[in-house]
């Protein structure tokens, strides 16, 4: 029988070919999709928000003395959480003789102030062409700060001085510190850490394995301290800027948080000065930058060189 040859049945296969991506886009006998369009954000038109962080640092000397009647007092400073100008008071860290001595002056910025003046987050209002001024609104979102103190002498021959305690209280609606605030006050207060500092035993300026600094960290978050959904629906914790950065304005409701040293010893036999301490101050704070909302609920678009001489805002529908 001779050898035949089998063959298999080949299937009629579809044939299938190419469509162009336009393919979708050319009318309505394509899928009925030609309405669908899609748009390029123009280059000259930076994004509507950006979300970058920013960190400061600041050292001082803190001297504490006695006041003239004999006493200890509380020296403590109070700075702004929610706000990119840090600033909110030192009226309590300068009573009687004693002096915190910045390596960069801590500056007020008032409402209206120009967006470059006060102490305010490195990086944001330096030039027109920094990142702050080509927003107008900025919310902090989170932000971490680390408040170091270190034992010093400041003249030779001195006395270290009592024991001392580096304390840091948050406050939402405003200070309940007084310069006569002792440690048995802050330990009845809410939200507040304290830390033992130790100065050197003796008064020969040898500050050789006696010492004892202190280290707080607060982790500040506004949704958390305020009991907030969403923060950017709240316009009380947004600070504003005008294009080209004109003038800023605070947040409507500021987050406080104050930090200094206080004297271990609140009722002490023989009144002392605390010991001299040197505070490192570092605030790392992630900033929300946006364009704000016209009143038709359109997005203000600021072109990239907003500032300039000659430039306008535009809007985009």
């Amino acid at each position: 029988m001779p050898l035949t040859r089998k063959y298999k049945k080949r299937k009629n296969k579809k044939r299938i070919r190419y469509k162009p991506k336009q393919y979708n886009y050319r009318g309505s006998s394509y899928q009925n999709n030609a309405n669908k369009i899609e748009l390029v954000r123009p280059l000259t038109l930076k994004s509507t928000s950006v979300i970058k962080k920013f960190v400061y640092y600041n050292t001082a000397e803190v001297l504490n003395n006695l006041d003239t009647s004999g006493n200890q007092n509380a020296q403590f400073f109070s700075m702004l959480l929610n706000s990119p100008w840090l600033f909110s008071s030192d009226q309590f860290a300068r009573q009687s003789n004693n002096s915190w001595n910045w390596n960069k002056p801590f500056l007020a910025h008032s409402p209206g102030d120009p967006s470059n003046s006060g102490t305010y987050l490195p990086g944001m209002f330096e030039s027109l062409e920094s990142i702050g001024n080509q927003y107008q609104n900025h919310i902090i979102v989170g932000g971490k700060l680390t408040v170091t103190a270190s034992p010093i002498f400041h003249e030779a021959n001195q006395s270290s001085g009592a024991q001392t305690a580096l304390f840091t209280n948050i406050q939402t609606q405003g200070s309940n510190l007084t310069p006569a605030t002792t440690i048995d006050d802050l330990y009845n207060l809410p939200y507040t850490q304290l830390k033992k500092v130790v100065g050197g035993q003796s008064n020969n300026g040898d500050l050789n394995g006696t010492t004892k600094g202190a280290v707080i960290v607060v982790k500040y978050s506004p949704k958390r301290m305020n009991n907030l959904k969403d923060i950017r629906d709240n316009r009380e914790f947004m600070a504003k800027v005008d294009v080209g950065g004109a003038n800023g304005k605070h947040p409507a409701d500021v987050d406080r948080i104050t930090f200094g040293v206080v004297n271990v010893a609140s009722n002490p036999q023989t009144p002392r000065k605390c010991t001299p301490v040197l505070i490192q101050v570092k605030y790392e704070a992630t900033v929300l930058m946006t364009e704000p909302l016209n009143n038709s609920n359109q997005t203000i678009a600021i072109s990239a060189g907003a500032g300039k001489a000659g430039v306008t805002m535009s809007r985009v529908d």
